[in-house]
């Protein structure tokens, strides 16, 4: 369960985008009556279970209760709420500023299909640390929606846990509840406005990611990370973009776990790196469901087969034979074999159908000439 610190630490983290970085803002959260119980899993987790058993629970308060949670530079507070939520609204609550002379508020309102919508005025400005990972994120640009998934950006941003932590273990499993977060932001007159969705919200999935990106030692690589959190055409254009420029291994080696697309960069890059080593693991991440990676997995054991020790020809024949894609099971690299840079037979082929493409095109246009004079001087 979150300790004390960490809690407060959620408080600074609910201001995602919101606070300075040296100041610590007071948040305060009402959330409706049966919260706990209202199908947002994110928020009926919070409500049902995190809360009631943190020491400020007030004694005789139910988990069916609408509550108010207050958190400030002077610590945590729950309290039972005597204002009634309008109907459809889950949690409603504010955000003020905590620099000292300012009392800008940011107001949040979240209804009970997860869809949240913030007002933040313009005058807020972001920590140093959070606007680094919103950039990261790609989460600072307006105008238009954006999805992410959040565990797996928990999950990059805890990196190595410690099996048993009990803080790490709920803030991943606070993430898997939240899910998928989509939202998109644009500016008005007066406010930045935000409006998204997910199994928690807005403000759940962002204090989560806070309390990870603090708590964590995982990469923060805009290009990897967004390659495996993205959820959204940013996706796609990461992937082009690693395939292009990346030369971290590491994070080739984790996109051989991914979906078909990361792993046909993971692999595409790997070759073109000359990563004879890794030929097992890139035939092993090459599975039945995984077309392309499977292609790109073939072109890799002719092109790298080559130069690889005999020890990594054993392997990578294990793992042809173990392999559940039937083109590696039958590919013969003995046979199939190429130098690197070689032509293949495919590209050599196209090559002699073009050069005849090109003669047949003259020829055609000569007879045409001869033909149209003959008609002249008949």
């Amino acid at each position: 369960m979150l300790r004390h610190r960490d809690l407060l630490t959620l408080g600074a983290g609910a201001t995602l985008a919101l606070s300075p970085a040296a100041q610590t803002p007071t948040i305060e959260i009402a959330f409706a009556k049966d919260a706990a119980t209202a199908g947002l899993p994110a928020v009926s987790w919070l409500c049902g279970t995190v809360l009631p058993l943190r020491p400020e629970w007030p004694a005789g308060l139910s988990r069916d209760d609408s509550v108010v949670i207050r958190l400030s530079p002077d610590g945590l507070t729950i309290q039972a709420n005597s204002v009634a939520l309008p109907t459809g609204t889950l949690a409603a609550g504010s955000i003020r500023d905590g620099r000292d002379g300012h009392n800008h508020r940011a107001l949040v309102t979240c209804s009970t299909d997860g869809v949240e919508d913030w007002f933040v005025p313009r005058e807020f400005t972001p920590p140093v640390r959070w606007l680094r990972l919103l950039q990261i994120l790609r989460a600072t640009a307006t105008g238009s929606a954006r999805t992410i998934d959040a565990p797996v950006a928990v999950g990059h941003l805890l990196g190595a846990t410690a099996l048993g932590d009990p803080d790490l273990e709920t803030c991943q499993l606070g993430a898997s509840l939240c899910g998928e977060v989509t939202w998109k932001s644009w500016w008005n007159d007066e406010h930045l406005r935000v409006r998204g969705r997910s199994g928690g919200g807005l403000v759940l999935p962002a204090v989560l990611l806070a309390i990870a990106e603090q708590r964590g030692n995982g990469t923060t690589s805009a290009l990897p990370m967004r390659a495996f959190v993205a959820r959204d055409g940013d996706r796609e254009e990461a992937v082009r973009q690693m395939a292009r420029t990346t030369t971290d291994r590491p994070a080739l080696l984790a996109m051989l776990h991914g979906s078909d697309e990361l792993r046909l960069t993971a692999i595409d890059s790997l070759v073109r790196l000359g990563a004879v080593n890794e030929l097992p693991r890139i035939v092993e991440a090459a599975t039945s469901g995984m077309p392309l990676a499977t292609v790109a997995a073939a072109d890799a054991v002719t092109t790298l087969w080559p130069a690889a020790s005999s020890r990594t020809r054993a392997m990578t024949r294990e793992a042809l034979d173990g392999s559940t894609a039937a083109a590696l099971r039958n590919l013969d690299p003995e046979r199939s074999t190429r130098r690197v840079g070689q032509p293949t037979v495919i590209t050599r082929n196209w090559q002699l159908m073009l050069a005849l493409f090109i003669m047949a095109s003259g020829l055609f246009g000569l007879w045409l000439r001869e033909r149209a004079r003959a008609a002249m001087f008949a």
